[in-house]
């Protein structure tokens, strides 16, 4: 894939994620407590090759953007930011270094589910964990923000693995 058609991929599958995140995603919540974020497939989808800066400049202005459509200052900015520099960790746990092409990009097709279910879940779970106790921003009611941690994982996740069949598989 080259690079133009990649980054124009990338913008495109940005924009997508974010409209749904913002008109669809953003109105459902279940008893309060699930709140399923798929924006954050566009951190998930950069390729293996991609440098942890502009992961994390990817990731702060992805964040950003959804702070400004839904006035939340710098909550997922700053929970992307964390889930962007925590990516290269999370692939070295699972990394089979020599055989990621640095231009292939992680999926359930490419990667296998249980290696994409690993990888998303511990990165979902980074972002989930900051953006919900930057939201709480106290300790008082720690019970309920780790069950919408809990169970925005859950379904983040489980949307996230959906939105794989839409995604076009490239091997790694």
């Amino acid at each position: 894939m080259s690079s133009l058609s990649y980054i124009f991929r990338l913008i495109l599958t940005a924009l997508v994620v974010v409209l749904l995140q913002v008109f669809v995603c953003n109105n459902i919540q279940i008893s309060g407590y699930i709140n399923p974020y798929i924006y954050i497939l566009v951190i998930l989808s950069l390729s293996f090759g991609t440098s942890t800066e502009t992961i994390c400049l990817i990731s702060f202005f992805l964040g950003l953007a959804i702070d400004i459509i839904c006035s939340t200052p710098g909550m997922h900015s700053s929970a992307c930011l964390a889930m962007g520099f925590s990516r290269k960790y999370v692939l070295r746990l699972f990394a089979f270094h020599d055989e990621y092409l640095p231009s292939a990009i992680p999926s359930a097709f490419a990667c296998g589910l249980s290696w994409y279910l690993k990888y998303s879940l511990i990165l979902v779970t980074i972002h989930h964990i900051v953006l919900f106790l930057l939201e709480q921003f106290d300790c008082l009611d720690l019970t309920v923000t780790i069950l919408k941690i809990i169970g925005s994982v859950i379904a983040s996740t489980g949307m996230l693995l959906l939105a794989q069949i839409f995604m076009p598989s490239k091997s790694r």
